[in-house]
């Protein structure tokens, strides 16, 4: 776990990081709205080390745990804080929700989502349900056809039309309702279903992102 961390610090060129951890058990709200959140994953086993590791950080690295909320909120609300000063640092494509700099530690990718980018991640999410979590998405549609309907669109209102109306043929409003709640991640700066009069302009199509190392620069990393 030390080895980890200092590889990313390292990577990263800063000394500077947090460390966020989700609650344990069906502490957060989104198990309120939804009750069948990650329903599927109630028979799967913990690692072995995994409550030591937790205590592990919070005690050597001061990791913050959060209360009624997730570990990928946390990061969400810190990157929208921090602003460019951070780097949020996951290998979980939800967080491109948020803008901002990211590092996947895995693949040492660093890049950025800007609010144009972070918006359209959303409305694809929405499209693509989170199968991990159990939350279904629109039959048939997975992250291919989700980013072909989404990332022509220009302004939100024309996601959020096109996703609604996905979601009256498919499901109902209802499901779109819950899903939008449980899908956001606090931090990003889509308007959901109540948008407002001035609409995100969306005209910059999703980058891809390219293996590599990233560029050496001092940054304040969220882990």
């Amino acid at each position: 776990m030390d080895e980890l961390i200092l590889g990313i610090l390292r990577d990263l060129n800063t000394e500077k990081y947090r460390v966020f951890l989700s609650p344990t058990g069906q502490a957060t709200f989104r198990y309120k709205i939804y009750p069948d959140y990650k329903a599927n994953r109630k028979d799967l086993q913990k690692p072995v080390h995994y409550q030591v590791l937790r205590e592990y950080l919070k005690e050597a690295h001061k990791a913050v745990q959060g209360e009624g909320i997730e570990a990928d909120d946390l990061l969400g609300l810190n990157l929208t804080e921090w602003g460019k000063e951070a780097i949020l640092v996951s290998i979980d494509k939800d967080l491109n929700q948020i803008p901002g700099w990211h590092y996947n530690f895995v693949n040492k990718i660093k890049y950025h989502v800007s609010k144009e980018e972070a918006t359209k991640y959303f409305y694809i999410q929405m499209l693509m349900g989170d199968s991990s979590d159990n939350i279904p998405g629109i039959p048939g549609i997975g992250e291919k056809k989700a980013l072909l309907a989404i990332d022509p669109l220009k302004t939100e209102q024309e996601m959020l039309e096109l996703v609604q109306g996905m979601y009256k043929k498919h499901h109902n409003m209802e499901v779109f309702d819950r899903n939008a709640k449980v899908l956001k991640i606090y931090g990003s700066p889509t308007f959901l279903w109540e948008p407002k009069d001035e609409q995100t302009t969306c005209e910059q199509p999703i980058t891809k992102r390219k293996r590599g190392r990233p560029r050496k620069e001092k940054s304040t990393g969220a882990a």
